[in-house]
C-alpha cells in the first residue's frame, strides 16, 4: 500500500490516491474496496435468489445492507453511511450523501443516527432522528460517551 495511509478526507480513511501492489486494472485502494462490496453483496444475493436450501427468497430479492458500495449496487444491496461525528455540518452532510447514493442507484441507503464520533449531543440526536423519518433506511448509533 502507499504511503499516505490514513490521510483521507476523514481521520480513519486511506487516502484517495494510495495504491494496492496486487492490483492491476484498478489502482487506487478505495476502489479496490469498493468493488469488492459490490462484488460480495452481488454473489450473495444472487447466491440466495437462485438457493435450493432458501427457497423462500428464490426469484426475490433479498433484503442486503452493506457500507462498501459501487455504482450500481442498488441493483443487489442497500448501502448506510457510517463513520459521521456529532456535529451539526455531518447531519447535513449526511443527506446529501444518500442523495448521492440514491444518484447512483442504491435507492435504499441510509445513516447512523446521531452519529458514532464525538461527544453525545441531545439536541443534534433528536434533530437527526426528526430528520431520520424521512430517509429510506436509518440505524440508530446512540450512545452517550
Amino acid at each position: 500500500m502507499g504511503a499516505n495511509i490514513g490521510s483521507g478526507y476523514g481521520t480513519k480513511d486511506v487516502g484517495i490516491d494510495a495504491t494496492h501492489s496486487q492490483l492491476t486494472e484498478f489502482k487506487a485502494e478505495l476502489f479496490h474496496h469498493n468493488l469488492n462490496g459490490y462484488a460480495a453483496a452481488k454473489q450473495i444475493a444472487e447466491e440466495m435468489m437462485s438457493s435450493d436450501s432458501l427457497p423462500a427468497y428464490n426469484d426475490k430479492r433479498p433484503f442486503i445492507m452493506s457500507d462498501n458500495t459501487f455504482a450500481g449496487a442498488g441493483k443487489y444491496t442497500g448501502s448506510w453511511l457510517s463513520n459521521f461525528h456529532r456535529t451539526w455540518t455531518d447531519m447535513r452532510n449526511s443527506i446529501a450523501g444518500i442523495f448521492n447514493l440514491n444518484m447512483f442507484g442504491v435507492l435504499t441507503a441510509g445513516t447512523e443516527v446521531c452519529g458514532s464520533l464525538g461527544k453525545f449531543d441531545a439536541e443534534l440526536c433528536g434533530r437527526w432522528t426528526q430528520n431520520a423519518v424521512l430517509l429510506p433506511a436509518v440505524r440508530n448509533y446512540y450512545n452517550s460517551v
